[in-house]
């Protein structure tokens, strides 16, 4: 037996493709609709978010600044602090040292007056000293004569007994130290320096 069904009118094929275009572009549209919202939606939200964001960096920049500016105020106290800590510690230093040295001095009976008095004596001794000088270059220009070279009988050797022959031959085994030559006064010139 067979069975008749009951068949729709089949559409026709534009119809179909027509529907099927038609679709297409519905789902486009409902895209680029969706889209826009989105985006519409995304940039108020982005914006609204960029800005909490920088709201955000502000506090965060605020409280490191101030954070910053305590640490700094800290270091230049603990540095003050320091910086009058050596000071008293130096000054402390200074006065031991001295403290120390007066004593010293104290112990050894030796104080300002004694420098003062030594210096006045040097100074006494020199201003002596350059007058014996003048006072000998004017007692050999005074006789007119020029100094006479020493006797030759000094310069002769003499006969030595031969216990003085020991010593002698002793005394030149073993060098003696050698003490400056010395040089007749130059009349009104200073004695030239040593080289």
């Amino acid at each position: 037996m067979a069975r008749t069904r009951k068949r729709k009118p089949l559409e026709s094929g534009e119809t179909v493709a027509r529907k099927i275009w038609l679709a297409g572009l519905g789902a486009y549209g409902k895209s680029v609709e969706d889209a826009h919202g989105q985006i519409d939606k995304a940039s108020q939200e982005a914006s609204k978010f960029f800005h909490d964001l920088v709201n955000k960096g502000q506090s965060i920049e605020d409280h490191s600044r101030e954070a910053l500016k305590e640490r700094i105020s800290e270091a230049k106290g603990r540095i003050s602090e320091a910086r009058e800590r050596i000071s008293e510690a130096a000054g402390s230093n200074t006065r031991s040292v001295e403290e120390m040295i007066s004593r010293v001095r104290e112990r050894m009976g030796v104080d300002d007056s004694v420098h003062t008095r030594l210096d006045a004596l040097a100074r006494q001794v020199n201003a002596l000293a350059q007058k014996v000088t003048g006072l000998s270059l004017r007692k050999g220009t005074a006789k007119g004569e020029p100094r006479k070279p020493a006797a030759r009988a000094a310069a002769r050797p003499v006969a030595r007994k031969p216990a003085a022959r020991a010593a002698a031959r002793k005394s030149a085994a073993k060098p003696a130290a050698r003490k400056p030559a010395a040089t007749p006064a130059r009349r009104g010139r200073p004695p030239k320096p040593a080289r």
